[in-house]
């Protein structure tokens, strides 16, 4: 290859045309361009440009990370150089106020990888990543609802192998879809994966009474929902209030001990005062601290008064 320079934007945003400013030796005949130059990693003997798609991206213009708009283009010195995409898009649709970063699974949806710079197609992939990982814009902590695109290495994701997961900041909340079918990211074009509350389910993980009681106090509870505790949780005489429970609890094995319960109504019966047809609680033990014997504190009460 031959020598590296930087070239320095100067104007044409938002437009098909852009003016670089830089200079190139003085017996250059002919040029090879990246975009953006950190992407570049060299050009080989058969005029290949090595380029890196990055695995963690970040939202800036256009809700599409900038630095993740890989093209290359060549051309004689004195020439326009038409830059050619190296990359495809997911759509994807946040539709929850508390998403603080969305992963793409597939296969080399990410890494270092040759390209042609005439016709911006990949002819071998160097370093495959197999996942993406977009995160909000800098300064922010979740995504403003809406859409987002994120740069993937085009190519096929066999059925199984492509995935899309949302992170929530509220609860612990992940969510994975998994496709049935292969996808197929075509270079220069896209994907759109928007549907996400019909195929996502919110799993919630829980390990510690503060989360418990937070999970039980939120108003967004769904029969999608699955419930996973993560550790034994000691409720130290915590007042819990029992309410209805759609979705799936697996405790896992662990057990919930050292709560109180009271009111004055039938609806203060049990952990959950009702469960739905679909909701299913399984592997958890209450009242006990070692599976076993009674804790000592765990306590249901009722005072009901007979109607005169």
């Amino acid at each position: 290859g031959g020598e590296v320079r930087s070239f320095t934007y100067v104007e044409g945003e938002g437009t098909k045309n852009a003016v670089f400013s830089g200079s190139v030796m003085s017996g250059a005949t002919h040029l090879w361009a990246v975009y953006p130059q950190e992407a570049a990693s060299g050009l080989d003997a058969d005029g290949y440009l090595s380029v890196t798609l990055p695995e963690i991206q970040t939202v800036g213009s256009y809700n599409v990370a900038d630095g993740a708009l890989v093209a290359v283009a060549t051309a004689p010195k004195g020439n326009d150089l038409n830059f050619k995409n190296v990359f495809g898009l997911i759509k994807v649709t946040v539709s929850h106020p508390d998403v603080k970063k969305v992963v793409v699974n597939g296969t080399a949806v990410a890494g270092t990888v040759k390209v042609s710079v005439v016709d911006g197609n990949i002819s071998s992939v160097v370093n495959g990543i197999s996942s993406v990982t977009l995160l909000p814009p800098a300064g922010n902590d979740v995504f403003d609802e809406g859409d987002y695109f994120i740069a993937v290495l085009p190519g096929t994701s066999e059925a199984g192998d492509f995935s899309v997961e949302m992170v929530r900041s509220s609860l612990s909340r992940s969510a994975v879809a998994t496709l049935p079918s292969a996808v197929k990211v075509p270079r220069n074009g896209g994907y759109k994966f928007t549907d996400t509350d019909a195929v996502f389910s919110w799993n919630i993980r829980i390990a510690d009474k503060e989360t418990l009681l937070a999970w039980n106090a939120d108003k967004n509870w769904s029969a999608n929902d699955k419930v996973f505790l993560e550790a034994d949780i000691d409720m130290e005489g915590a007042a819990w209030t029992p309410r209805g429970f759609d979705g799936g609890f697996d405790g896992q094995g662990h057990k919930i001990y050292g709560f109180v319960i009271s009111g004055t109504t039938a609806s203060n019966v049990g952990f959950f005062n009702s469960l739905n047809k679909s909701a299913v609680m399984k592997n958890v033990v209450f009242g006990s601290s070692d599976g076993s014997t009674y804790d000592g504190t765990s306590a249901i009460s009722m005072e009901l008064t007979e109607a005169v």
